[in-house]
């Protein structure tokens, strides 16, 4: 509150005359605001450390998500944010119903409300979600909102942000069963790993067995799939046997069937061979 007085005498009879006035000028802090940086981790990193805005996983893999709050300006100029919470839409913005709060770490007690969920201006909370796994391949953008409210009131203080997950199939490896049996066979029934024959009867078939590791959905498929088997002479290729395998199937679009789908395994057999 600030006085002024002006003061005089009387002309009249020299009496001291004086008059005063007040003006009060009510210094206020300024508006509160908040942010928001959300980032996201393996799942055995550490927030500040591992973390990134975007990150390429594995399907089966699993990550964690890191937040960190701050009220803007400092406590000598700004009021602080009451009633801060954050709430993680699990990277599906139209499904709340797995949506999931975040525990803040750095929250304190101004209100008066006894919540424990303030925020000073200037000052930083932070908060780490559990382990997420992520099942299928996808670009999910994970969205995460924090909200608090201005202690003189107005409308709620918002703000968010958002973190990428880019999930791709594990590559899948290539293994091969080669057996051999009798001319006159059937392979899966007839053939062996080891195969004694006669001098009478010298003559096999050998069977092979392509599988593509790992399961659908979550291993990529093999493609341009082929067999190739030597007759037992590596240095001369002239008795190279190409062997046809069946089922492939056209997977990358090149218009060939030779593919083999992640988890499926593809057969095939030689022509009948003289063992010298």
């Amino acid at each position: 509150t600030n006085t002024a007085c002006a003061s005089g005498q009387d002309s009249f009879d020299a009496a001291a005359i004086q008059t005063c006035d007040s003006v009060t000028v009510n210094v206020r802090l300024d508006p509160p605001s908040i942010s928001l940086v959300k980032t996201v981790m393996p799942s055995s990193g550490v927030c500040g450390v591992d973390d990134v805005d975007s990150l390429e996983v594995l399907v089966g893999g699993s990550v964690r998500y890191c937040y960190v709050v701050t009220a803007g300006g400092s406590p000598d100029l700004n009021r602080p944010v009451y009633d801060v919470s954050l709430e993680d839409d699990n990277g599906t913005p139209g499904d709340t119903a797995d949506d999931f709060p975040v525990p803040l770490s750095g929250l304190t007690e101004i209100s008066g409300n006894g919540g424990a969920n303030d925020l000073a201006a200037g000052a930083t909370a932070t908060g780490v979600s559990g382990v997420i796994l992520i099942s299928s391949p996808q670009q999910r953008d994970n969205i995460a909102v924090v909200t608090g409210s201005d202690p003189e009131g107005g409308a709620p203080l918002v703000a968010d942000d958002t973190a990428r997950v880019t999930a791709a199939l594990r590559p899948s490896g290539i293994s091969l069963a080669k057996t051999a049996m009798p001319e006159g066979g059937t392979c899966g029934v007839d053939d062996f790993e080891n195969l004694f024959v006669t001098t009478t009867n010298p003559n096999v078939v050998y069977c092979y067995y392509v599988r593509a590791n790992g399961t659908p959905g979550t291993y990529d498929p093999v493609f341009n799939v082929s067999l190739v088997d030597d007759m037992g002479t590596p240095g001369d290729p002239a008795d190279d046997q190409t062997i046809t395998l069946s089922p492939l199937s056209n997977l990358d679009g090149g218009g060939t069937d030779n593919d083999l789908q992640a988890g499926a395994t593809a057969t095939g057999q030689s022509t009948a061979v003289t063992v010298p």
